[in-house]
Order: C-alpha cells, then sequence, then structure tokens
C-alpha cells in the first residue's frame, strides 16, 4: 500500500478531510497548470485521485460530512462563500452562502445536518449555525469581539471557538448549544489556536505561547482546570488532533535536533491525561530526514490547524 495518499507531483496538496469509513480524503490541491487551488479526492491507499471542482476562482478547505457530500470556500462570486458538492453525482457545486460578506472555516454537526461557520457580515467575525437542508441560519454569537474558527464536540452539544479580548488576545470559549449558555476556558495572555475536542468531550486540546515556546495544553470543560501537555520553552509543539476514541494527542514539533535540517519538524504523540498530572513523554512517530510533517489529521476528521485562524489566500 502507498502511504502517498495524494500522489500530487510538484504541487501542494493540503487541507486534507477523510470521509466517514476513512476510505477517501477529500484535499486542496494547486496541481491545476495554471496553478490555481482546486478541490481533489482521492482513495487513502493513493490508487486513485479525482478533481472535483473547475473553476478560474479559488476552491479551498473542503470538509466531508455525510455520505459523499463535502462543504468547501470559494471565491467564485467575489468573495468567500460555502458551497456544498456531491462528489458521487454531476459534481456540480450548489452555493450554500449567499452574503457580500466573507463566510468561511466551515464545520459538520456530528449528525450531518447542520454546518457552523464563521462570517464578518455584521462587521466583525462571529459564528453562524446553517441548516442544510431548510437553509435556516442562525446566529449564534453576537457581539463587537472577533469570534473565530468553531468546532463542534461529537456528541453536537457544545462548541469551542476563538474569541479576541479587549487586548487583541484570542482566549477559548465554549456553548452549549441548546441553552446558548457561554463560558470562558482560557485567559492566559496568550493567543488560543487549533483547539479540538477530545473523543469524548470532555476536554479540549490546544496550543499556545505562553513562555516562550509554543506547547500542547488540554483544558477540562467543566472545572476549567488547565494542564500543560508538553513543556518545552524553546521549541513549538503545536497542531494537536487525536487518535480515535482515545486520549492520545498528535501534534508536530520541531524538538528533533537535526544537523542537517535545524527546525525540522517531526510528529509526536502523547497522553493528555490524566488532567492533574505532569506533562508525560512523547513518541515520535515520524522520521523522514530533511522532511516536514506538520499538521496530523486525526479525529475529529477535519484538520483545522493550517490556517491558524487566519483569512484565505486572495484571488
Amino acid at each position: 500500500m502507498n502511504n502517498n495518499v495524494s500522489q500530487g507531483l510538484g504541487s501542494a496538496d493540503i487541507q486534507p478531510s477523510a470521509s466517514a469509513d476513512g476510505e477517501w480524503v477529500a484535499f486542496t490541491s494547486n496541481r491545476d497548470v495554471r496553478g490555481s487551488w482546486e478541490i481533489w479526492i482521492a482513495k487513502a491507499d493513493g490508487t486513485f485521485q479525482q478533481r472535483v471542482t473547475y473553476n478560474t476562482a479559488i476552491d479551498i478547505n473542503p470538509e466531508w460530512g455525510p455520505g459523499n457530500l463535502l462543504v468547501f470556500e470559494s471565491t467564485r462570486d467575489a468573495n468567500w462563500e460555502l458551497y456544498l458538492v456531491d462528489v458521487s453525482g454531476t459534481g456540480e457545486p450548489t452555493r450554500l452562502t449567499d452574503d457580500p460578506a466573507n463566510d468561511i472555516n466551515p464545520f459538520w454537526s456530528p449528525d450531518g445536518t447542520k454546518i457552523v461557520f464563521q462570517s464578518d457580515r455584521d462587521g466583525d467575525w462571529e459564528i453562524y449555525m446553517l441548516d442544510i437542508d431548510t437553509g435556516e441560519l442562525t446566529q449564534l454569537t453576537d457581539n463587537d469581539s472577533e469570534d473565530q474558527v468553531p468546532v463542534l464536540s461529537h456528541d453536537g452539544e457544545s462548541m469551542a471557538w476563538i474569541q479576541m479580548n479587549s487586548y487583541g488576545v484570542y482566549d477559548l470559549w465554549l456553548m452549549d448549544l441548546e441553552t446558548g449558555d457561554v463560558k470562558q476556558l482560557t485567559d492566559t495572555g496568550a493567543d488560543i489556536a487549533g483547539q479540538q475536542f477530545a473523543p469524548d468531550d470532555t476536554f479540549v486540546a490546544y496550543h499556545t505561547n505562553i513562555d516562550g515556546g509554543f506547547d500542547i495544553f488540554a483544558v477540562d470543560v467543566e472545572t476549567g482546570e488547565i494542564k500543560n501537555v508538553t513543556d518545552n520553552s524553546e521549541v513549538e509543539d503545536r497542531a494537536p488532533t487525536f487518535w480515535c476514541n482515545t486520549s492520545i494527542v498528535v501534534f508536530h514539533s520541531d524538538r528533533i535536533e537535526s544537523l542537517e535540517k535545524p527546525g525540522q519538524r517531526e510528529i509526536f504523540e502523547i497522553d493528555a491525561l490524566p488532567i492533574d498530572g505532569p506533562p508525560g513523554a512523547a513518541a515520535r512517530l515520524t522520521n523522514f530526514p530533511l522532511d516536514d510533517d506538520i499538521y496530523p489529521l486525526g479525529d475529529p476528521r477535519e484538520e483545522v490547524n493550517s490556517r491558524e485562524g487566519r483569512m484565505p489566500p486572495s484571488r
């Protein structure tokens, strides 16, 4: 089995998202002869690749939902909008959002009926929920702050996102989607990014730079207790994700001292539990000399780290 899924030669293949059965991967690629970003899918064993979108605009960030449905971002209407495509059908995308503002960072609900996303349609970034079947749009946040990068818990009951405070720092917040109640999970004075719910939804992993180097942290959603999962002040441990149904965090780090390529990043794993325990020992998962391995994709099946809150590239 070839572990090179996308098989792209001379192209950048980024932003992977796996189908629920693990048989397929959707990704963004610039392999088009014009260098345009388009959506592709591939068999997980690397035996087949298929282009999904054909457009002179930018199509990026595919997120695999139920069955054969993908939601993605596109500039084909002169601003960022969300589109839906059935990769088993004609391949003609359906427009989901229609607003002069920008709609980005979609995230599927576990039952596949809704997506949450961020939009600046009221003058700053807010979080919205869209019912795929009915088109009903619900605004989840409504304030004068910047609310970005929503992710949903595996049971669909909670949403975590980052919100800018009055000092310009992004903190992590949590919302009960049934009651609308919100609470602040972090107030560390440093930007939070890469938030991901643990498979059992009891804690959220993220990365932040508090002491001069990025580390992986975990915060208990009930108690608010925070654990420094990795503790390396002079290296960068970033982009947490999870092995399915475990508390083991997978992340990338430049902790390897490579003489050939200083700062080389590899993939590691570490158990985040217990929350009240000391940092454990990380195990190295990749070892490819001179090659960077970054932004692992695990559970949930969505890679949210590579953007890190940034807007997509312009047209």
